[in-house]
């Protein structure tokens, strides 16, 4: 509950106000829509998916990982790791193209650059420093060589020197 300030005693806080002009709020409600609109669109053609920081979602798609922790932050699960390595196993469709679409949480403030890999083979490398705290999706259009006659494939994120992967929210394969 918001309560004045000088009624709190011991309890630590913080408050984040977002102020919004008039003509930026609707913008902003519109962009929110059209955000809607598309993770619905990807949520229709999952093939499969994982949702990071969730232990069964996890276990079920044998993470791995070296340095990595997990938890979660305002109800969203989500998995990092500082100088290392996590991966999961998703199945693919047969015989079809498809799209690997991670969501990502922004940078906070840390150095956050690492390569993503499908099956050792790197698919992009992304950086988080242009993404300062609000959660975005990146697609990576895998090519066919990678999943040709292949039911499943290990998605790796794994942090550059001296850096931490992103915020992982989840990860899915998407037809």
């Amino acid at each position: 509950s918001l309560v004045p300030f000088y009624k709190l005693f011991e309890d630590r806080y913080t408050v984040y106000w977002r102020i919004y002009t008039p003509d930026a709020w609707e913008k902003k409600k519109n962009e929110d829509a059209a955000a809607d609109a598309r993770r619905k669109e990807i949520e229709q053609r999952t093939v499969d998916e994982v949702l990071a920081g969730e232990r069964k979602s996890e276990a079920e798609h044998h993470l791995q990982g070296d340095t990595t922790m997990g938890g979660y932050y305002e109800g969203q699960g989500w998995r990092e790791s500082r100088n290392g390595w996590f991966s999961y196993d998703l199945r693919i469709g047969a015989g079809k193209p498809v799209t690997l679409v991670c969501t990502y949480q922004g940078s906070e403030g840390q150095r956050r650059v690492f390569d993503v890999l499908v099956d050792g083979v790197n698919v992009g490398t992304q950086s988080m420093a242009n993404h300062p705290t609000e959660s975005f999706d990146v697609e990576y259009a895998l090519p066919g060589t990678l999943t040709k006659g292949k039911s499943s494939i290990t998605v790796e994120f794994r942090a550059q020197p001296q850096a931490m992967t992103g915020s992982v929210l989840d990860v899915r394969v998407v037809q």
